[in-house]
């Protein structure tokens, strides 16, 4: 079973994008929304595959999910299962975080599930972090392999300062050249962690006020992000 994450902190759209992705590729009757309350329980632990965690505020994950919610997935992963987180998700995911230093939205601080071995640090670009508007989104060009592809970002970090030889990095931002996607091996398992949303396609685009230029770049190149978010998910699976 594929399971993604919902609960408080969670952003809706990023919740019902990355679940559209996860029934195109691995189908309805495989995919499951899970709870706090759920993840706290553990019973889900032997009948998934893979736990997908989406964009949001990482805080609320914490407090949701307590200690206990984050030792089943700590397990989870390291006996093998797979993990998946996007933006929050990616936060949450890494040892330790950075996000807006120095602004009243700062966030810094350990984290328990440690799949990357580093600090997870945002947010990147000129435009200024808020979560009262939608004017910091915006498209940066993701390069992977020889190609080049711009990606809904959203207040997403970058990977710095993992001393584990079983990370590779996916994917960098082409401007500044800091990874955004990467993917580690932890225990049996492995997570894939994304600083930027690829999960978006262009219906979930037309729920977010968006400035034109950013929705004309996504749209403009949706086909390279279906199959890269495809290739992603895959790749990781079948690893």
């Amino acid at each position: 079973m594929i399971h993604v994450y919902n609960g408080p902190g969670v952003a809706r759209t990023s919740f019902e994008a990355l679940y559209a992705l996860s029934v195109s590729i691995f189908g309805k009757a495989s995919t499951s929304s899970i709870s706090p309350q759920c993840i706290r329980r553990g019973e889900w632990v032997d009948k998934t595959a893979l736990l997908i965690v989406p964009g949001g505020r990482d805080i609320p994950y914490l407090k949701a999910l307590g200690v206990q919610g984050a030792k089943n997935i700590h397990d989870f992963v390291k006996c093998g299962g797979k993990y998946v987180g996007v933006c929050a998700g990616a936060y949450f995911a890494s040892s330790s975080i950075e996000f807006e230093m120095g602004t009243p939205y700062e966030v810094y601080g350990k984290r328990p599930l440690g799949f990357f071995q580093g600090i997870a640090k945002g947010t990147l670009f000129e435009k200024p972090f808020s979560y009262k508007t939608f004017d910091h989104i915006s498209a940066p060009s993701i390069r992977i392999h020889d190609e080049v592809i711009p990606l809904f970002y959203g207040g997403g970090c970058f990977f710095e300062g993992s001393s584990t030889p079983h990370d590779k990095v996916l994917g960098y931002y082409q401007k500044g050249g800091q990874p955004a996607i990467i993917e580690t091996k932890y225990g049996e398992g492995k997570s894939l962690l994304s600083g930027v949303h690829f999960e978006y396609a262009p219906s979930f685009l037309e729920k977010m006020p968006l400035s034109t230029d950013v929705v004309s770049a996504l749209i403009e190149h949706d086909r390279q992000r279906t199959d890269l978010a495809q290739n992603l998910l895959k790749g990781l699976m079948n690893n």
